[in-house]
């Protein structure tokens, strides 16, 4: 028989950390942390945006990517088990390595070596090097954020951060691989992938057509 009391009692429940976070209201520092730290949710709600908007076939790839390097993550937390460095106050769970800082490292090296290797040919170097550079800034202040919130550690961080750079690197080279052997051309030939539209115009071998394709359409608008 069903007894509500037994289960209260015995209820075990830990917060999700990506989006429960303690902070001081009164400071102003605490509250742009807060909006840093929702980054993570922010990104990839952007990628579902981008996917339903163009049904770019790179959203889906890159997205993929952060959720294997989250995965990754909850791996590496569980064979280090190190706690928070305030876990009376901010709550259970492992901070070691932070998951915020690896999922920004990811998305600092795959962007970057995409703005580099991948973008368009005709944009500036100076372009570029202002692209990464804000990159670069953004992550630092999401992983800086972790610090001042008191989830983490600066240790903590910094293994997150760099183990987010080598995932999102390896990645980006698999990716890489595949679309040399193939395999995305054959994937967007399965009869799922044509009835939602799926195209790979982001990489730098239909660039070019992209480009002519929306100053087609500048034109004529």
């Amino acid at each position: 028989m069903f007894n509500l009391t037994d289960t209260i009692i015995n209820y075990d429940v830990i917060p999700f950390d990506d989006t429960l976070i303690m902070y001081n209201p009164h400071d102003p520092i605490s509250v742009i942390s807060v909006f840093l730290s929702l980054s993570p949710i922010l990104l990839l709600t952007f990628y579902l945006s981008w996917l339903i908007i163009t049904r770019e076939l790179e959203s889906i790839i890159v997205a993929g990517g952060q959720l294997l390097n989250e995965f990754s993550n909850k791996i590496f937390k569980r064979l280090i088990k190190q706690p928070r460095p305030h876990e009376a106050l901010m709550g259970p769970g492992y901070g070691m390595p932070s998951a915020h800082s690896q999922f920004v490292g990811f998305f600092l090296s795959y962007w970057t070596l995409k703005i580099w290797l991948q973008w368009d040919p005709h944009a500036s170097t100076s372009l570029k090097t202002q692209s990464s550079l804000f990159i670069l800034t953004f992550t630092l202040m999401v992983c800086g954020s972790r610090i001042y919130l008191l989830y983490h550690t600066l240790e903590q961080v910094t293994l997150g951060y760099l183990i987010g750079i080598a995932n999102g690197t390896l990645y980006f080279m698999a990716v890489g691989v595949v679309r040399q052997l193939g395999l995305m051309d054959w994937l967007l030939a399965w009869p799922l992938a044509q009835a939602c539209y799926l195209v790979d115009s982001f990489n730098s071998s239909n660039g070019e057509t992209l480009r002519k394709k929306w100053a087609k359409a500048a034109d004529s608008s």
